[in-house]
């Protein structure tokens, strides 16, 4: 039997600077590309600044509902997160996992397929799991004791919140898995802890 460290740890919202920056950045620049996108169309500044605007004001919604949802599950969603030989991989707790449904149905309801695609889309992501053979790059954020775990295309990353236990950012040893990056030393793990 292969050796597999797992942890469960509360995801913090709004005070993960990881987060935020991708609840400003992401509305924001989907409104830029928009923007341009109409403004080449049509001609009409008007409609850049249109887009520009209505990404701001969904950046602004994100980041006022982050601190309520921190808030409603006492310090933010719970995760379970594995580590083995073969791959990193992590569970989204079932609160997460109502939270989703919750949303997806609020969209559906009204009609919205934006926000049911968002919804399905994130309940596809609640257990991801990819093997070492598929992990190019590890970014290493220790403000929040997290790595992101990405492949060479950087779609579906998975996000490790490590415990201060398990936490020891240190430079690979060059094992294929993931050289040339950063990662955590828990103990009696391969291929580069």
């Amino acid at each position: 039997m292969e050796d597999i460290l797992s942890s469960e740890r509360k995801i913090p919202l709004i005070t993960n600077p990881y987060l935020v920056i991708q609840c400003i950045a992401v509305p924001s620049g989907i409104g830029v590309v928009l923007g341009l996108i109409f403004r080449l169309i049509t001609g009409a500044q008007e409609m850049f600044l249109m887009f520009m605007v209505l990404g701001g004001f969904l950046a602004l919604v994100f980041l006022l509902v982050m601190p309520v949802l921190q808030t409603v599950t006492g310090g933010g969603l719970p995760t379970t997160f594995f580590i083995s030989s073969e791959g990193v991989a992590h569970k989204a707790g079932s609160m997460t996992g109502s939270l989703d449904r919750a949303a997806t149905a609020g969209s559906l309801l009204p009609g919205s397929t934006g926000g049911t695609g968002a919804g399905l889309l994130a309940m596809s992501q609640e257990c991801n799991v990819p093997e070492w053979k598929d992990i190019r790059y590890i970014p290493v954020y220790p403000s929040v004791r997290s790595l992101v775990f990405r492949s060479p295309l950087l779609i579906s990353p998975v996000v490790l919140y490590c415990t201060e236990e398990h936490f020891f950012p240190r430079a690979c040893d060059g094992t294929e898995a993931c050289p040339g990056t950063c990662c955590p030393e828990p103990q009696h793990l391969t291929p580069c802890f």
